[in-house]
C-alpha cells in the first residue's frame, strides 16, 4: 500500500471516529485527534474543521469564528469551511457580516446553488418572520415536505400555523427524534400539555436529552396559575412577533399587559366578594383561562391558518 493510500485511509478513519465522538459530545477526544493531526500538518483540513465543529457544539461561537477564519487562511476555497463561517456568524447574530459573507459565497461558488439557498433558508428560519420562511421555501430547487415546513414555521414562532403541518408529518410517518421533540415543544406552546409530554417521551425513547425533560417539567409547572398566565402571555407575544415587527409587538404588550391581567384579578375580586379566598379565585380564574386557551388553540381553528400540510411545489425550476 502506498503512502498516499495510507494517508487517505487515515483521513477517512479519523473523520469517522471523530464524528462518532462529536455525536457522543466527547469533545476532548475529538480535539485529541485534531491536535495529533495538526502536529504532523499545521494546515490539515480535517483537523481544522473538527476544531471549528467542537467550538460550535460546546457552544463557544466566538472561538468557532476565530478557528474557522484561521482555517480559511489556509483553505480559502473550501466550501465546507465557508459554510461553517456563515452558520457561526448566524449564531453570533452578525447580520451585516452574514450578508457580506453570503454575497462572497455566491460569487465564489456560483455552481453551489443548493448550498447557498440552504444558508439563506437558515437565516430566514432562525431570524426571519413566517413570511420569510415561505419566501425561502419558494426559492429552493427541491420539494419541501410537511415535517421540514412544520419545523421551520415553528422556529419562526408560527405555532398555530405549524400545527397542521406537524400533523401531516406524523401522518406521513415522520418519527425521528428531531421532529418529535420539535412537535412536543409546539404542543407545549399551544397549551396541549398531555400531548407535549407524549411526544417528548417518544423523542426520549429514541435519544434521551435534557430538552425533552424540560418540556415535560414545564408542562407540569403550567398547572401553577401564575406560571400558566405568564406562559400564555409569552406565547401570545411570540406568535405576534412571528408575523409583525418585534418592537411593535413588544410596545403593544407593554401598554396592554395590565389589561390582559385585569380580567383575572377582577374575577378573583368578585370571588372574594362572595366571602371566598382571593387566592382560590385566581386559581379558578386561571383554570377558565386555561380552558379558553385550549379552545382557541383547537386544531380546527389552527387548520384555518394554514393549508393541510401538503408538500410545497417549488416554482420556477
Amino acid at each position: 500500500m502506498t503512502d498516499t493510500q495510507t494517508n487517505r485511509r487515515d483521513i477517512a478513519t479519523d473523520a469517522k471516529v471523530a464524528s462518532a465522538f462529536l455525536e457522543a459530545r466527547n469533545f476532548g477526544a475529538v480535539e485529541h485527534i485534531a491536535f495529533a493531526r495538526l502536529a504532523d500538518d499545521p494546515h490539515d483540513l480535517v483537523a481544522l474543521t473538527l476544531l471549528v465543529k467542537v467550538a460550535e457544539k460546546t457552544p463557544n461561537h466566538d472561538l468557532a469564528l476565530v478557528r474557522v477564519r484561521q482555517a480559511l487562511a489556509s483553505h480559502p476555497t473550501d466550501i465546507g469551511l465557508r459554510m461553517l463561517e456563515v452558520t457561526t456568524l448566524l449564531h453570533l447574530k452578525r447580520g451585516r457580516e452574514v450578508a457580506a459573507v453570503l454575497g462572497r459565497f455566491q460569487t465564489d461558488f456560483p455552481e453551489a446553488r443548493s448550498e447557498y439557498l440552504s444558508l439563506k433558508s437558515i437565516w430566514a428560519f432562525v431570524y426571519g418572520k413566517v413570511q420569510d420562511v415561505h419566501r425561502a421555501f419558494d426559492s429552493v430547487p427541491w420539494q419541501v415536505g410537511s415535517a421540514q415546513l412544520a419545523a421551520s414555521i415553528h422556529t419562526a414562532g408560527g405555532y398555530l400555523e405549524a400545527d397542521p403541518h406537524f400533523r401531516a408529518g406524523m401522518a406521513e410517518g415522520t418519527s425521528d427524534n428531531g421532529f418529535l421533540w420539535t412537535y412536543a415543544f409546539n404542543e407545549l406552546m399551544l397549551c396541549r400539555f398531555s400531548a407535549a409530554r407524549r411526544y417528548a417521551r417518544a423523542a426520549m425513547a429514541i435519544r434521551t436529552r435534557r430538552f425533552e425533560k424540560r418540556v415535560i417539567l414545564c408542562s407540569y409547572l403550567c398547572c401553577i396559575p401564575t406560571i400558566l398566565w405568564v406562559h400564555l402571555v409569552y406565547v401570545a407575544w411570540r406568535m405576534g412577533t412571528a408575523y409583525f415587527p418585534t418592537l411593535a409587538v413588544s410596545l403593544v404588550f407593554l401598554l396592554f399587559l395590565p389589561l390582559l391581567y385585569a380580567p383575572l384579578t377582577g374575577f378573583a375580586a368578585g370571588w372574594a366578594a362572595l366571602g371566598l379566598p382571593f387566592g382560590s379565585g385566581i386559581a379558578v380564574g386561571s383554570v377558565i383561562v386555561h380552558m379558553l386557551a385550549m379552545l382557541s388553540f383547537e386544531p380546527r381553528i389552527a387548520a384555518r391558518l394554514a393549508d393541510p400540510g401538503k408538500a410545497v411545489e417549488i416554482r420556477g425550476y
